[in-house]
């Protein structure tokens, strides 16, 4: 199920779904690949440890070949490890995530590659490390509201932190760049901000946006989105890197590194890998002593609700 490297032409599309026990939903992501207008892709999925049958679900997929598709299982590690394990064995110049809840509309590939290759038709292109569409909901409505524009070329501090646009996206990034921007890994920790990662490309290369609806879903009761404040006090390590970095960089408006600055101390004493001044060290921001307390306040009024919830 895991056919070498060297015997496949490479793909100009991967994309890539990590999945844990979502083998009833797999099968409408699966048939909206096989209605795909652009065929030039493959399909990669890593199984986080799932218990539900999702292995078999997938040797029928593959045994249809509809496309090229190849599946890896792991042993459960969360999501920042599937995804560096996908980003490993992915053949496709892009890497899109497609998340095994979500489905594509036909021409999302098609779309996708449109502007991809456009883009490396640009005096610029090296400073580009993807594209990015929209995310829309199953009624058709643009995940975050309606955007402004046709085209737009810039960065992701600039279009989240500066333009202010809200909601999910669809990007899809160069492979060859997110093999150089790993998920970091911490041992007993499963969900990592992905915002952490895509600030860190940032910090070097833009993407191409474009107002098209190109990945649909909605927001499942009970998944990480909508438990995104106890996610963050459970895997505390990954949200107070992701605070402590957006708080700490100059791209970032001053608002913003405040409200980082306050996150990290409301999520911090969660933490327990790390002792106060090393705590204290890694957030280099001159608001750093006025947000401690007000981070601290916003603790100890959560406390106990998260505390029950963490033990369940």
């Amino acid at each position: 199920m895991n056919p070498d490297k060297s015997s496949m032409v490479n793909p100009k599309i991967s994309v890539f779904t990590p999945t844990y026990n979502r083998a009833d939903l797999l099968q409408r992501l699966y048939v909206s690949l096989t209605k795909q207008t652009f065929r030039d892709f493959e399909w990669v999925v890593v199984d986080d440890g799932s218990t539900d049958g999702t292995a078999d679900v997938m040797k029928e997929f593959i045994a249809a070949q509809n496309f090229p598709i190849r599946y890896q299982y792991q042993e459960n590690a969360g999501k920042p490890m599937a995804v560096n394990q996908g980003v490993s064995m992915a053949l496709g110049e892009l890497f899109f995530i497609v998340d095994s809840d979500d489905w594509l509309p036909e021409d999302s590939l098609e779309t996708m590659w449109f502007h991809w290759d456009n883009v490396k038709k640009l005096p610029d292109a090296m400073q580009f490390a993807g594209i990015s569409g929209n995310r829309i909901h199953s009624n058709g409505e643009v995940n975050g509201g309606s955007v402004d524009y046709d085209i737009l070329d810039t960065d992701n501090f600039d279009y989240r932190l500066s333009r202010h646009y809200k909601g999910d996206k669809a990007e899809a990034y160069a492979t060859n760049i997110l093999r150089q921007y790993p998920f970091p890994v911490f041992e007993n920790e499963k969900h990592c901000p992905e915002s952490l990662v895509w600030y860190r490309i940032a910090n070097h290369y833009k993407l191409r946006y474009f107002n098209k609806g190109v990945y649909v879903g909605d927001y499942l009761e009970g998944g990480l989105t909508n438990s995104s404040k106890f996610v963050r006090a459970k895997y505390p390590r990954y949200s107070t890197l992701a605070y402590s970095e957006m708080a700490s960089n100059p791209r970032v408006p001053a608002k913003g590194r405040i409200r980082a600055n306050i996150n990290y101390w409301r999520f911090a004493p969660y933490n327990r890998s790390q002792s106060f001044i090393n705590k204290f060290a890694a957030v280099r921001h001159i608001w750093n002593v006025f947000c401690v307390p007000l981070g601290y306040l916003l603790y100890l009024r959560e406390k106990k609700s998260i505390s029950n919830k963490l033990k369940k």
